[in-house]
């Protein structure tokens, strides 16, 4: 089992499979609710710089892109 970069679970959830990049999973067993990813709901100190959260929100807005196209 494996879980992708920038996903979220929330708290309580049973995993019970692999879960993608940028998914957020709830529930039990957890089960994909949105592909928004972590960093576009958690708020920390230094978000607006940090390297990692950039990355994932371009790739994010990059895939959006080819999937509506």
């Amino acid at each position: 089992m494996e879980v992708g970069d920038d996903a979220l679970i929330g708290a309580g959830a049973v995993v019970v499979h692999s879960v993608p990049a940028r998914a957020v999973v709830v529930g039990n067993p957890a089960r994909i609710v949105s592909y928004k990813g972590s960093f576009d709901l958690i708020r920390y100190p230094g978000m607006e710089s940090d390297p990692a959260r950039m990355a994932s929100i371009a790739a994010g807005r990059a895939q959006d892109k080819s999937s509506t196209a």
